[in-house]
């Protein structure tokens, strides 16, 4: 399988990525030596309802969107081949991540992932080449053809989070992620707060920062390209209906950057 689905609109000056798309682990992994149980109660795999969200904004802002296919315990698409962790979460931080935090019969844990600790310096720069590379290439070559036309362009990535994570409880509804491009994200923000009574949070319960701004962080150096992100709790993405909801909720402040 292609390492990403890519459909463009250039008509809308407006990019959806989505890097954790899929759950999807190709079968001569043979599940990367994880149990069933541990995959089920991964949190690590993929962002749940992030792919359904990503299509509906598509669909209702005509824009252009890009898809990761496969799990993030592949390796993470939006990570640095050389991004080394941020403090107390080494394990989640990696591109290529050995260890992976899982729910079994209700109790958080950690377990290896045995087939990613085999040499996985050689590994990761493997599958970076094979996956992200491409992912990587696709967005930032579509991304300078909506400048060509639009004079400008919207870079938005599209994520969603679990509610408990490592059992700290995560209070915030939606979290608006920005680094450099700071009036744009308030912007944003301030936009998706009129909308919502939900809680939205700025660069929390993580922020752009913390993943060094990402795939595609050489974005934040172009003055004609605005990079933004948002993160969901996922139990607001559970079904068809939250999905709509909650783009109805976001359609508004993308559409202040068109």
């Amino acid at each position: 399988m292609k390492p990403y689905i890519l459909k463009a609109n250039l008509r809308s000056p407006i990019l959806l990525t989505c890097e954790h798309a899929s759950a999807r682990i190709p079968k001569n992994l043979d599940r990367l030596g994880l149990s069933s149980a541990e995959l089920r109660g991964a949190k690590d795999l993929y962002d749940p309802g992030s792919e359904q969200l990503t299509r509906t904004l598509a669909e209702s802002l005509g824009a252009s969107m890009l898809l990761a296919t496969t799990s993030r315990l592949v390796i993470d698409y939006n990570r640095r081949l050389d991004m080394q962790g941020v403090a107390g979460n080494g394990y989640h931080a990696p591109a290529l991540k050995t260890e992976l935090l899982t729910e079994l019969e209700g109790i958080e844990t950690i377990v290896p992932i045995v087939t990613n600790q085999k040499k996985s310096t050689r590994l990761a720069a493997v599958r970076y080449e094979q996956y992200v590379q491409p992912y990587q290439a696709a967005g930032l070559a579509l991304a300078q053809r909506l400048v060509a036309k639009h004079g400008h362009c919207l870079v938005l990535s599209v994520h969603s989070f679990y509610p408990v994570y490592r059992g700290d409880v995560r209070k915030v509804d939606i979290d608006v992620l920005y680094d450099r491009a700071v009036t744009e994200g308030k912007r944003f923000a301030g936009v998706v707060k009129k909308q919502t009574s939900l809680v939205v949070a700025e660069n929390k319960p993580w922020g752009m920062k913390d993943v060094d701004g990402g795939v595609f962080t050489s974005l934040q150096n172009r003055s004609d390209i605005t990079l933004l992100a948002v993160d969901i709790n996922n139990r607001l993405l559970q079904n068809r209906r939250a999905i709509q909801a909650m783009a109805r909720v976001l359609v508004p402040a993308v559409r202040v950057h068109t």
